[in-house]
Order: C-alpha cells, then sequence, then structure tokens
C-alpha cells in the first residue's frame, strides 16, 4: 500500500520476474509522492524498470481517484484505454 515499502529481500525477487513495472497508488498526494518514491528504489536497484502512473486531475473531479474507481466509474475498456496510452 502507500505507507508500506517492501524490504529489498522480498522486492527484488518479484521484480526480477518482470521486464517493466509500473506502481500505480490512488491519485492524492500521498498516492503520487508514494509512487513516485517506490519507483526510486525498483530503479535504483534495475536501471529504468520502473515507472509510475497516476489518473489525470481532471477524474478526480469527478470522484475517480484510483483504477477501481476508473474500472467502476467508465468501465473495462476505459481502463485498458488508459493503460495502452500511458504504460
Amino acid at each position: 500500500n502507500e505507507g508500506m515499502i517492501p524490504d529489498s529481500t522480498i522486492l527484488i525477487p518479484i521484480i526480477k520476474r518482470f521486464n517493466k513495472v509500473t506502481v500505480w497508488f490512488d491519485n492524492d498526494t500521498q498516492g503520487i509522492e508514494s509512487s513516485q518514491k517506490i519507483s526510486s528504489l525498483i530503479n535504483s536497484y534495475f536501471p529504468n524498470k520502473c515507472n509510475s502512473l497516476w489518473l489525470p486531475e481532471k477524474l478526480n473531479v469527478i470522484g475517480i481517484s484510483d483504477p477501481s474507481d476508473l474500472l467502476h466509474r467508465k468501465g473495462k475498456e476505459s481502463l485498458e484505454d488508459f493503460l495502452i496510452k500511458f504504460t
């Protein structure tokens, strides 16, 4: 979650299994800062492997602050379109 950063003994074996990693938390200050912090940590172990992602601010205005909100309010296709465009 946004308040916890996994220990490197847990994080590194997981990250090794993927070519690319995206960290995506809530679209609030804490979520954005945490996703950037964890992305930086991952990239310190595996350069350029990780990016952070968050929803556009305009969606916050209509009550969509995380991926599950986007899925629920706009549907699977909207979530997939966003992921294709921004990852």
